[in-house]
């Protein structure tokens, strides 16, 4: 995975990934705090711990959304945070995805067709209930696009509200099954495609 900012001017910001593994399969997730500030910077670097606690024991994404949301409304009021997180299931090409208001996710099947998983719900720090996780089955070989608006806006430019066809040539995740017989759990592995 490569980050590649919109901007070659440093500023402090609140875009961040993690990726962690669990007993479940891999959880991704990108998003984005409002603001370019120190403090923008600093409550990413708290809901970044936090996503990755939760991760860590095992909830799946819908359940770490509201306690992230609780965190959010508790200890930072007025703070808003779009994340898409995603569990890739081990051993299978099925995704959970749960997207609270963040740009949507990708997937670009082995033929080439590109399709967008739209399902979302409120971003975070509203206090508002998320819906549970949308569950799509991919094909072996696709590719998994996230994406934050850091990644593909440009100064002095409105993001477009419709996602970009530049914004593939970001960064992805390509979904790979394991040989027959092999010993490696099935995990999806960084990839670049470029730029």
């Amino acid at each position: 995975m490569r980050y590649l900012p919109a901007s070659e001017r440093t500023e402090i910001g609140g875009d961040f990934y993690e990726a962690v593994t669990t007993p479940a399969g891999l959880v991704v997730a990108v998003g984005d705090v409002a603001g370019h500030s120190l403090d923008a910077a600093m409550v990413m670097g708290q809901v970044r711990h936090a996503l990755r606690a939760y991760a860590t024991e095992g909830h799946p994404p819908q359940a770490i959304l509201d306690p992230l949301d609780h965190l959010l409304t508790s200890v930072k009021p007025g703070a808003s945070v779009t994340l898409c997180v995603i569990l890739v299931e081990a051993d299978s090409h099925t995704l959970h995805i749960a997207n609270a208001g963040h740009l949507p996710p990708l997937v670009r099947n082995p033929d080439g067709t590109t399709w967008y998983s739209r399902e979302h719900g409120p971003l975070l720090g509203l206090g508002l209930p998320h819906p549970p996780a949308h569950q799509v089955t991919v094909e072996p070989g696709s590719l998994l696009v996230l994406v934050t608006d850091g990644l593909v806006e440009r100064r002095h430019e409105d993001t477009p509200c419709a996602p970009s066809p530049r914004w593939p040539a970001r960064s992805a995740w390509t979904l790979k099954r394991p040989a027959p017989n092999s010993s490696t759990a099935s995990c999806p592995t960084a990839a670049t495609t470029g730029h």
